[in-house]
Formats: structure tokens, C-alpha cells, sequence
């Protein structure tokens, strides 16, 4: 596991009160939910544990984690299985049924290892698999969903936060310059507007929300992204994205696809709008580096600097299985990143693992903060203990353990 030093200062990010980023003890009872990242399994090793393409025994132990957290709620941001049949999907669904045992509902999103031909006959498969992403069957207590029938993106509400789980794969590819243009969002423009906005989807109570897709605005590793084959592809599509995003007061948008944990700022390509971004980590047995670095040199440019686009990256870690949990209290949510080192080697330019460690040993790693747009990340003083904390993985977790700013 290693863990790249980013500036040392707290950093708070959005125009909101400065007061609302402090949890209230006078709010709402606090209550949480999870996010779990690609779950695929390449390679002919420990299949016995890892059956389906889907890293099996890495959900298990995730899933307990949740389990023992009390979440209401998990999802997931895409790449259930590696290699997309309906008996792989089928295999990872059923690791699911542990959570549903333990009266936690259980929320996903395809992926393009899931989305062969960016067709609809795979979203049929997963829909029937998970009914729940229509509103059907036991949604544990989450309501108001909303569903885009040509994509298969969906919107809900628990309690006082809003999750829209945005599909990007059942547009036909193109043969032009950008052959990924058929797989942006651009024709969901409306639909995501009308889901967030508590006008036009009343819910008075909602407070919180978060966006969710597979692939990034501005990807740490992959150059493919949200809107296209690169972050230059349909600059107008991204600027109403950012703004659809900023009015609607959107704590963050996160992504999965690239197989490692950033926190960072991405900024519209008209410089007008800048959006919290998280590229969530891999709970699969591959791990990325940053474009910039080895084996994934990209001329020592970032896929930001490479073209022209602005991304300040605040937080990053790298080769760890991890997962999130968000802690909602009010206003404010707490997003706490947990990590357990991989044991990954590079093999032909990618960081593998072969077998499952057992236990994955889970520390906290940090926490930021969101309220109502603003992200906070942790301060001078938290920063210095977290990277002598990851200069000796042992002590991490005292040492970072619920770091956040103070404002």
C-alpha cells in the first residue's frame, strides 16, 4: 500500500458556511451506508474462491465489514464480474444475499466488463438479477425511486439523502474520431437534472446526494471517461454535467473503473464549475497506477495535463483492497476510506494479486467531510501523522483514525 503526500494545508472546498461543517450532535440520528468498487477477478489463480470472474472472496470479507458497521444501504460503482454471462453475473448476485440476510439493502451499477456491445439485453440480465434497481422487491427501506427505462439509471432516497446510480452503457459506439461518444450521458442530461432536483422530484427532507457512474470525469488511470474516449470529448456535454451538479448541490461524484482511490477537484472545461470527485478504489485483484507514472508513463503527464483540463488531486492510495462508508448526521456526511494492503506485483502492466489474503486486515484510513457541497480534507497536523502512519502500515490506523478538518 502506499500513499502519495498531497499539500499539507486543510482544504475546504465549495462557497457554503463554513459553520456547516460541523456535525451537530442535536441532529437526526446518524446512519450510514457503503461502497464497494469493482469486484473483478482476472487470471487462472484461486478461482476455487473466486468463481464467475467476480472476486468472491474479497465481497465476502467486505461485506462483513459492512455487516458489522451497521450500514443500511451498500452500493457499487460498476465491473461486478470481469467477463459478462449471465451465470457469471448470477454468481456474483448470490455473494449479495449476504447482506440482504443481514437487512442491508444491496445497490448496483454495470459496468463495461458488464455491458458487452453497450447493449440492453445485459441490463436486462442484471435488473432481473437485482429488482431493486427498479424499485422492485425488497428495497430496505429506501423509496422515491425514479428510473430512466432506456438506460437503466435509477434515483432513490434514503431518509434524508439522494443516490442517483447513472448507466452509461446502452448507447450504440460510433465509428468517428471519439468511438466511445455512443457511451456518454449526453442524452441523460435531463433525466439526471429532473432526478436530482427536489422541484421537479419533490422529497422536502433531502439534504445529501451523491452521483454515481462507472467511469470518471477525469480518470487518475484510464484515459476513457464519463463523457467519451478522453477528457477533451463533448466539452458541452461536461459543462451542463458540472452545472447540473453544482445547482443541484451535489456532495461528490463517484466513480469506479480505475482500480485505485483518489479525492480530487475536476474542473468543467469552460473553468467555470469545479466538482468533488472520488475514484472509489478496486475491491478486484488488479490495481493501476497514475497516468504520469510507471509502468504508465504517459509522457510524465497527468490525463488532466495531458489534455489541457484541470484536476487537483487532494488524497490518493495505491495497490489496496478498500471500501467506504458514509456516515450521514444531518446535513454533514462523514466518508471514511478503509484499506488493507493487496500484495499485488506488477504483471504486464498491471499490479495483480493471486491469491486472497486472509483475513484482509482493513484500516482506516481517513475521513473527509461533506455538507452541502463543501468537502473538507484533513488538516497540517493530520496530514503528518497519516505519512508516518503509512511509513509503518501497523500503526495506521491509530494514527489516522478519524482525521478530519476542523472548522
Amino acid at each position: 500500500m502506499s500513499f502519495r503526500s498531497m499539500p499539507s494545508r486543510t482544504v475546504l472546498l465549495g462557497a457554503t458556511a463554513l459553520g456547516l461543517l460541523v456535525s451537530a450532535n442535536a441532529q437526526a440520528s446518524t446512519w450510514s451506508f457503503g461502497l464497494m468498487s469493482d469486484t473483478q477477478w482476472i487470471g487462472n489463480t484461486d478461482l476455487a474462491n473466486n468463481p464467475g470472474t467476480s472476486a468472491i472472496s474479497i465481497v465476502n470479507q467486505v461485506n462483513q465489514q459492512f455487516i458489522n458497521s451497521g450500514v443500511k444501504f451498500v452500493i457499487q460503482d460498476g465491473d461486478l464480474v470481469d467477463s459478462y454471462s449471465a451465470s457469471n453475473e448470477a454468481v456474483r448476485a448470490k455473494a449479495a444475499q449476504t447482506l440482504y440476510g443481514a437487512g442491508i439493502g444491496f445497490y448496483p451499477l454495470r459496468g463495461n466488463h458488464d455491458a458487452p456491445n453497450n447493449g440492453t439485453a445485459s441490463l436486462l440480465a442484471v435488473q432481473n438479477l437485482y429488482p431493486q434497481m427498479t424499485g422492485a422487491g425488497n428495497t430496505f427501506g429506501a423509496g422515491n425511486f425514479v428510473v430512466n427505462a432506456a438506460t437503466g439509471s435509477y434515483a432513490f432516497d434514503y431518509n434524508n439523502t439522494r443516490i442517483v446510480m447513472l448507466d452509461q452503457f446502452t448507447g450504440a459506439p460510433t465509428g468517428n474520431a471519439d468511438p466511445l461518444k455512443g457511451t456518454n450521458v449526453a442524452t441523460q442530461l435531463n433525466w439526471l437534472g429532473a432526478a436530482l432536483s427536489t422541484a421537479t422530484n419533490p422529497d422536502p427532507g433531502v439534504t445529501n446526494s451523491f452521483v454515481i457512474g462507472h467511469k470518471n470525469l477525469i480518470g487518475g488511470n484510464h484515459v476513457d471517461n464519463l463523457f467519451g474516449a478522453n477528457p477533451s470529448s463533448n466539452p458541452a456535454v461536461q459543462n451542463t454535467f458540472f452545472q447540473i451538479l453544482a445547482q443541484n448541490k451535489v456532495d461528490a461524484y463517484i466513480g469506479g473503473h480505475d482500480h485505485m482511490m483518489q479525492l480530487d477537484r475536476v474542473t468543467s472545461p469552460d473553468g467555470a464549475t469545479t466538482v468533488t470527485q472520488i475514484i472509489s478504489g478496486s475491491d478486484s485483484n488488479k490495481f493501476y497506477v497514475p497516468a504520469g507514472t510507471a509502468p504508465n508513463l504517459n509522457g510524465g503527464k497527468t490525463n488532466a495535463e495531458q489534455y489541457g483540463r484541470t484536476q487537483d488531486v487532494l488524497l490518493e492510495s495505491l495497490y489496496d483492497v478498500g471500501y467506504w462508508i458514509f456516515t450521514v448526521d444531518g446535513a454533514t456526511v462523514d466518508a471514511s476510506y478503509y484499506a488493507a494492503a493487496s500484495g499485488a506485483t506488477l504483471q504486464s502492466g498491471e499490479y495483480l494479486m493471486s491469491v486472497t489474503p486472509t483475513p484482509l486486515n482493513f484500516r482506516e484510513v481517513y475521513t473527509v467531510s461533506f455538507s452541502y457541497g463543501v468537502t473538507a480534507v484533513p488538516e497540517l497536523s493530520t496530514w503528518a501523522m497519516m505519512l508516518v502512519g503509512f511509513a509503518g502500515l501497523a500503526v495506521a490506523g491509530s494514527l489516522a483514525k478519524r482525521a478530519r478538518a476542523v472548522a
